[in-house]
């Protein structure tokens, strides 16, 4: 090895470099070396990068570590932080847009274009079959990766900074207007599958607003025939096939879920705004469904079988209001 030069060597056939880092915690200094440069030029180009983010404290190790193996390590982490279905909805999408095309190359090697091409390339054949995939799509893909580069840089200090914050997204299409159902419309539809084995399930979901998995977690226990009072303290889904029961989306902690919520009034039905009473709360809902619960039994509103969806479904039909 010939002598250091400016902080450059030769070693072999490669060239080195060697730069004093400084522990921002501890402010204890320590040389740090870097190998594995083709030319002279490219050592001292690195040298020069890392001297500039050794002084702004943003200096980080090489690491080799690749886009794949990052992310798989950073889902492992997070499997236990967030709800099922919305880590599931990181993998799925991380593994299929993500590795699928940029996996192999070293994480530290990832730039803002890199991000930019991968989303171009997406939009025009990142779908099944080699199909364009929506700009919606593309718009989460980077979220999560975001969030996901975020964390190398500000937990695991394996990037200086993240590249996803430079990166061009695609443009957001217009809103396509929907006509939303009339409050006769519901009636047409709920005639219409009178005599479905998941009526009840339908009728719950319209004249209350609650979204299918909070209908999905109800048992007869959160029915209060006495009072007329139905509630929601809970979410039901499935991922990789398996039941998985949690909170519903957007509650509070636990010591406020039981907090009710005043809604005697009675249901809207949607209107063609789109605006309807969400059951985006543990309190309670009027059951004002004419849903008739059979005394004794141990299902749920739309987990009855076929033979038992007379008996589940009440008499009464509800008028434009959703009054029964």
């Amino acid at each position: 090895m010939s002598a250091v030069k400016d902080g450059v060597v030769r070693r072999g056939s490669t060239w080195s470099y060697v730069i004093r880092v400084t522990n921002q915690a501890t402010g204890v200094s320590r040389p740090k070396w870097v190998g594995g440069f083709s030319t002279e030029a490219a050592a001292k180009a690195a040298r020069d990068s890392a001297r500039v983010a050794a002084r702004r404290g943003e200096y980080v190790d090489q690491s080799r570590t690749s886009v794949e193996a990052y992310l798989e390590e950073w889902l492992a982490g997070h499997a236990a932080s967030v709800k099922p279905k919305t880590w599931a909805g990181y993998r799925d999408d991380l593994r299929r847009y993500v590795m699928s095309h940029i996996g192999r190359m070293r994480l530290q090697a990832v730039k803002p274009a890199t991000l930019s091409r991968l989303y171009v390339d997406l939009l025009k054949s990142g779908g099944r079959k080699g199909k364009p995939l929506a700009v919606a799509t593309v718009r989460h893909v980077h979220r999560f990766l975001r969030k996901a580069l975020n964390d190398a840089v500000l937990i695991d200090g394996i990037l200086a900074s993240n590249p996803a914050l430079l990166a061009k997204l695609p443009k957001e299409t217009r809103r396509v207007t929907r006509n939303m159902w009339t409050a006769q419309d519901l009636d047409v539809f709920l005639e219409a599958i009178s005599g479905h084995r998941l009526h009840a399930f339908y009728r719950v979901a319209a004249f209350t607003g609650a979204r299918r998995g909070e209908v999905l977690h109800l048992r007869w226990s959160d029915l209060d025939l006495e009072e007329d009072i139905i509630r929601f303290e809970g979410s039901t889904g499935v991922v990789d096939g398996e039941r998985i029961d949690g909170t519903t989306k957007g509650w509070p902690e636990p010591s406020r879920r039981n907090r009710p919520r005043d809604t005697t009034g009675p249901r809207e039905a949607p209107t063609r705004s789109g605006h309807r009473p969400r059951a985006r709360w543990s309190g309670v809902a009027r059951l004002r469904f004419g849903v008739h619960v059979p005394a004794g039994s141990s299902s749920v509103p739309g987990h009855a079988d076929p033979a038992d969806a007379e008996a589940h479904r009440g008499t009464q039909q509800p008028d434009d209001t959703g009054q029964a």
